[in-house]
């Protein structure tokens, strides 16, 4: 979800229409307008039919960021802290700061949201009652498709399949009987997954009998359900990781010693020197002392004819403009600051030896090797 508006604030909570949410309340009042409403109660002039499909769509959203609204404010009240609340073309989505840290709270901010369904399904059929002993058909269909539509909404959003809400109820049970969220967020994904794999496989079958909108509005359903589901499991497995990261410091990724050449060594000479190394980056000393860095990068970006003739010094990153890292930094803050660099180099202040270089690739490369050998 790219872009969007700034609706103002909700009880605190910051409201957001993504742009694909004003295409598809356009999409629903067409719908209603011209389809649902007119085969439902024939007769009707066109703009009445228009008010019922805006109003239709309006409420339908309404119900969606009440759905969406009792989720954030039980986190919040759970001590979550909720960033924003997004409308977009599959509905909406609470968007928290940080994951429960209970199986309990899992349970209770998740099942409101449903509930709120069931409850707005009773409030509009209970109103479509009303309208309809008193003559009002207009007014009855309109809250009878409300009634149905909330119902659908809360029905739908229970299937126990990650990231719906009931995934998400299955995940708190999961995790509540293993004491093991990362697990319980792969079994209730892998659920998400096959739910979306039949999603998308019901639209094509919808698609091949002739339902070409309900075919292609399940495809593209299924095909988010399924991409939530697997981002879900990435991020949950990198939390865990970075919790399990928090006792290193960036200086175990250190090699005992920092490679170092010649600032009078020409690029040709450097690259050969760098042919026959492991290392990425090396430090660069002047009359034995440390003036910078290079890395195999930069030489490689000076043409083979002038190699020879070009120094490492003109090529390297003067010390003055490396930025710093202490050794003792916890190597996920250090992935973090070396990330905003890009292959650009950084120098690790050791006690009482010269500074390291390291990159992004080498942090990264080692918390590869973290997780292969279990961490």
């Amino acid at each position: 979800m790219l872009g969007g508006v700034e609706a103002g604030r909700l009880f605190g909570v910051r409201l957001r229409l993504d742009w694909s949410w004003f295409a598809v309340l356009i999409l629903l009042t067409w719908t209603f307008a011209t389809f649902d409403f007119p085969f439902r109660i024939p007769g009707l002039e066109a703009p009445v039919y228009w008010v019922l499909g805006l109003s239709a769509a309006l409420l339908l959203f309404m119900s969606v960021l009440i759905h969406e609204l009792a989720h954030a404010l039980v986190a919040q009240a759970r001590g979550i802290p909720v960033e924003r609340i997004t409308l977009f073309i599959f509905g909406g989505v609470a968007e928290m700061r940080m994951e429960a840290q209970r199986p309990i709270d899992e349970f209770v901010l998740t099942i409101v949201g449903p509930l709120s369904s069931l409850a707005l399904a009773g409030v509009f059929h209970a109103g479509a009652l009303g309208a309809a002993a008193v003559g009002f058909d207009s007014a009855a269909l309109l809250a009878a498709t409300l009634a149905q539509l909330n119902l659908i909404l809360a029905v739908f959003n229970m299937v126990p399949a990650f990231p719906l809400d009931g995934g998400r109820v299955l995940r708190s049970v999961l995790w509540k009987l293993t004491g093991n969220l990362t697990a319980a967020t792969s079994w209730a994904a892998g659920v998400g997954r096959l739910f979306a794999w039949a999603l998308m496989g019901l639209g094509v079958w919808q698609f091949l009998i002739g339902r070409t909108l309900a075919g292609l509005w399940a495809v593209f359903l299924g095909w988010f359900l399924a991409g939530a589901a697997t981002s879900a499991v990435r991020n949950n497995r990198l939390r865990a990781l970075r919790a399990s990261l928090e006792d290193f410091q960036v200086s175990v990724v250190l090699g005992e010693s920092a490679p170092t050449v010649s600032a009078s060594m020409s690029v040709e000479e450097f690259a050969a020197h760098a042919l026959r190394s492991t290392d990425n980056v090396f430090l660069v000393e002047r009359d034995g002392s440390v003036v910078g860095a290079v890395t195999v990068e930069s030489a490689a970006d000076i043409p083979h004819a002038h190699r020879d003739t070009v120094p490492v010094f003109e090529v390297m990153t003067p010390l003055a403009e490396l930025p710093r890292l202490a050794a003792e930094t916890p190597i996920g803050q250090a992935a973090e600051m070396l990330r905003s660099l890009g292959d650009r180099p950084a120098l690790v202040e050791m006690d009482g030896q010269p500074p390291r270089p390291i990159r992004l690739t080498d942090v990264l490369r080692w918390i590869e090797r973290f997780e292969v050998l279990g961490g």
